[in-house]
């Protein structure tokens, strides 16, 4: 009789557990991760081949048929060599390198590259309309936007809500209010400031040199492009310019220090001053006195129907002559109903200026 299968069950056992084992059992794990990760990398990679493929075919086509003779294409190449970019289909991605080539392109003074980049801006959606690019140029704004023209004197602020009547590769024209010290503040001080507001982005400033167009019946003005000022920080929050009569009480950082510490932090510093710019985050007033940053300051003022009790975190002082100080902050502890208030203000305020093309002029404790 055959002994049965199960009588010996050696075949079953774990072998010894040696350093041998344990290598090998290692090396099999080290192996198969290997191979998952290898597969991974070999997927991804053979992915992104084929969509840059496509995407190369996809942008080839759309060349060649906005034109036959080749002339974008060579364009194309032409502001890539003035970037970082091997091929113009990464160029057109990023605002940023391809303003900057465009710059370079214009300055060698080549009277058919002004089409040719009218038809690649238009070819790609290089402007303020599409949502994928960051505005760094004044030639990516679009005839009949909004825009604002401020210029300062001092602490005298002129702001100017203008409409853009006409933009190309050269320069672009704006229709200014009719008002007559307008024109004249423009012609003496035509450096200004042109700033753009959209939604996702906030605030982007241009400085421009302005220069009049002669008309008998619009105030005309007229610009070169500039790309986008890098000194000035691009602020999310879109900001009015206000003259309002404020109440200030404000605490150092050292005195806020010693409050927290339940140590008495002796009288805080209060005056008057005028509140120059309003914005959803922040505030900037004017004051004779010389605040210190850090510190925390309570405003009170009024707009219109809001009466309003804010405390703003002094970020930033500077000297404006004279004695006084533009002291800029951020609202810190604002509550739901007051920044609702602040916010609905705000919001009426510079619509009403964009739809009457409003001057606002500045100057405070005037």
């Amino acid at each position: 009789m055959n002994p049965s299968p199960l009588s010996d069950l050696s075949f079953f056992k774990f072998p010894e557990v040696t350093g041998q084992v344990v290598q090998n059992i290692v090396l099999v794990v080290l192996l198969l991760t290997l191979t998952v990760l290898v597969t991974v990398l070999v997927q991804r990679w053979l992915h992104e081949r084929h969509t840059r493929t496509r995407e190369r075919a996809h942008f080839r086509r759309l060349t060649g048929a906005r034109s036959a003779d080749g002339g974008v294409e060579r364009l194309l190449q032409r502001l890539a060599a003035y970037s970082t970019y091997k091929e113009p289909m990464d160029l057109v991605r990023d605002a940023a390198a391809f303003e900057t080539a465009v710059v370079q392109v214009l300055a060698e003074g080549r009277a058919e590259d002004l089409a040719g980049l009218a038809r690649v801006r238009q070819m790609f959606h290089l402007n303020v309309i599409n949502p994928n690019l960051e505005v760094v140029s004044t030639r990516q704004l679009l005839r009949d936007l909004p825009v604002r023209i401020v210029t300062r004197d001092g602490d005298a602020v002129l702001d100017v809500y203008c409409t853009l009547l006409k933009v190309d590769e050269q320069m672009f024209t704006l229709a200014l209010p009719p008002e007559r010290d307008v024109e004249q503040r423009l012609r003496t001080q035509p450096h200004v400031q042109l700033v753009y507001w959209r939604e996702n982005e906030g605030e982007t400033v241009f400085e421009v040199d302005l220069e009049p167009v002669s008309t008998e019946d619009l105030v005309l003005f007229r610009a070169a492009h500039a790309l986008r000022a890098e000194d000035f920080s691009q602020r999310k929050d879109f900001r009015i310019s206000i003259d309002v009569p404020l109440h200030y009480t404000y605490l150092t950082r050292d005195q806020l220090s010693l409050h927290r510490a339940g140590q008495d932090v002796g009288g805080a510093q209060a005056g008057e001053g005028h509140m120059v710019d309003l914005s959803y985050g922040g505030a900037s007033f004017v004051c004779g006195s010389a605040l210190t940053p850090h510190g925390l300051v309570q405003l009170k003022f009024s707009l219109r129907e809001v009466e309003a009790r804010v405390v703003l975190e002094v970020g930033s002082v500077s000297d404006q002559g004279g004695g006084q100080s533009l002291v800029r902050g951020y609202f810190r502890g604002l509550s739901g109903d007051m920044r609702s208030q602040l916010n609905h203000f705000i919001y009426r305020e510079q619509m009403r200026r964009q739809r009457q093309q409003e001057v606002i002029r500045v100057v405070p404790g005037v």
